[in-house]
């Protein structure tokens, strides 16, 4: 199948949750493409390429760039499978009526993407899949991946070769999910309350995985400065660190 990703600009901020879901697919035979609206139409794009999929994936602020624009894509091209994901959609879910998508996807998405994706190459319905929500039923959440390495390194190459990213100095890493700490400010007791029970919330990467895919950014793309964005790197001061 062929997968557009749609985002409305490029901040230099590696989007890893795009990245990583866009390697996802590619690791199972399927083809992704990335449109900017900023820089692009996306239904020029979508008459280019003629996706199967579009996903999405915002933070709140940037969803409405989405919400706006998916119910002109239904509407031109109905036969088209729409699905966001990302941290607005975890904690206001109402967007899939906003933005008329196919889908939404709670929390980490991983899993349920391979699963939704499954589905559709296979016909069937997606309405069980854990984490997913579709206009006929709300689903459980899946447990945590704990294991952090039985995850490909991010596509990198999805923005790096359509963007000024790639050969900007400073590339973004995470070698870590989670944050121990309960600030009144964040969204991390609501992610907990929401795992609560369906595993381990902080989890690292290996060093190995680490300095792997450090690596494999070196040895294409240049590189003087990293910039980690863990929640918390130096947590704890310990024999990983």
């Amino acid at each position: 199948m062929k997968i557009l990703f749609v985002v409305q600009t490029i901040d230099f901020i590696d989007p890893q949750g795009i990245m990583l879901l866009s390697a996802l697919a590619k690791g199972k035979g399927h083809k992704t493409f990335l449109c900017i609206l900023t820089r692009e139409s996306v239904v020029d794009m979508i008459n280019d390429i003629k996706p199967d999929i579009i996903a999405y994936s915002a933070s709140t602020g940037e969803h409405k760039y989405y919400v706006d624009i998916n119910p002109e894509i239904n509407r031109r091209f109905p036969s088209i499978f729409t699905i966001f994901g990302g941290p607005h959609i975890t904690f206001y879910p109402n967007s899939l009526e906003e933005g008329n998508f196919d889908a939404v996807c709670k929390g980490e998405g991983e899993g349920a993407w391979l699963d939704v994706l499954d589905a559709l190459e296979k016909g069937q319905p997606i309405d069980n899949i854990q984490n997913i929500i579709t206009r006929k039923k709300e689903n459980e959440m899946r447990p945590l991946v704990e294991d952090l390495t039985t995850l490909p390194f991010p596509n990198r190459d999805l923005f790096y070769e359509k963007t000024e990213m790639g050969n900007c100095a400073i590339k973004r890493f995470m070698t870590s999910r989670g944050c121990p700490y309960p600030c009144t400010y964040c969204f991390n007791h609501s992610i907990k309350k929401m795992y609560k029970g369906l595993g381990k919330f902080i989890r690292l990467v290996s060093v190995d995985y680490a300095f792997a895919e450090i690596k494999s950014v070196t040895e294409k793309y240049p590189l003087q400065f990293i910039k980690f964005y863990d929640d918390i790197f130096a947590y704890p001061k310990d024999k990983w660190l």
